[in-house]
Formats: structure tokens, sequence, C-alpha cells
């Protein structure tokens, strides 16, 4: 309901639509997020199941040493072993695990508090390459904030 009666105080700009995986020349989903990364100025906020990309992660590394800050929260049943959620913390990046009861199956990113990229994408190899998935990005600053108060929420349950 809350939804339904912000679509009728403003228009969401749909910035795209993509697909992996890709073939040809272009790339599928991660090319656009690190498109995304490389172009925030104040803040990227992520709630990402399962996050073993490497290009990913160095762009997100990028963006907080040209002063963007940047925050993860990860599903602890996710974590270690190829994930990234080391290499983040040691290059700074502010990252915490989903520890409650319920599986965190978000693949989210809000960019400056106003560019959502969300979809059934996990930032993997796996995803990108053998997988159907799929990635919508929309411009709105009200749906960035609701999305941002669901960020809020599960990166104050989590633990750093």
């Amino acid at each position: 309901m809350e939804l339904e009666m912000f679509m009728l105080r403003q228009r969401p700009e749909l910035i795209g639509v993509y697909f992996s995986p890709k073939t040809g020349a272009g790339g599928g989903c991660e090319k656009e997020i690190i498109y995304w990364i490389d172009r925030a100025t104040t803040r990227i906020h992520i709630l990402m199941y399962s996050f073993t990309s490497s290009p990913i992660a160095n762009a997100l590394i990028s963006a907080r040493n040209r002063g963007v800050e940047v925050r993860v929260v990860f599903e602890e049943a996710q974590t270690g072993g190829v994930s990234q959620d080391d290499t983040l913390r040691a290059a700074g990046i502010s990252v915490r695990t989903d520890t409650n009861s319920r599986n965190m199956h978000n693949k989210i990113m809000i960019v400056d508090g106003e560019t959502l990229l969300t979809g059934s994408y996990d930032w993997s190899e796996t995803a990108e390459i053998f997988n159907n998935e799929n990635l919508i990005v929309i411009r709105s600053t009200s749906i960035g904030a609701i999305y941002e108060a669901e960020f809020s929420k599960i990166w104050n349950q989590s633990r750093a």
C-alpha cells in the first residue's frame, strides 16, 4: 500500500535492465554494477547474500579510497572462504555480518541514496558466467529512502 501511494506521487526513472550471462561485447550485470560504483560520490550501501567477485570488490575499494562511504552487510552463511568480506575489511571498508535467524537473501546496492540496483544477481563469477540472472537499475530518492531504511534496519542488527 505504501508503495502504491508513492507511485501516485512520483514516477521512478528506470535506468536499465541487465542480464547475465551476456555473450559478446558489453558484459553483463557485473559491468553495470562497477559502472555505478565508479560514479558514486557520497555513499554506497550494500546488502548482499553472496559476494565473491574480485572486480566488484576492487571497485568498492577504489570508491572508498576516493572518499565514498562504503558499508556492506553479508549473510553470515556466505562469509569466509572465497567471499570478499575479509578483503573489504582489510581495505578499511565497513563490513558487517547479518546474524539473525533468517537468511539475508537481499541483493541490493544503493548509490548516493537515490540509485538502486537489485535483482537475482549475486556478486559472483557463477552468477556472471553460468547462471541466468537479472539486475534492474532505478533512480528515485523516494524508493532509495525505502531501501535505505531497510539497509539501516539490517545494518543495526548485524555484527561488525
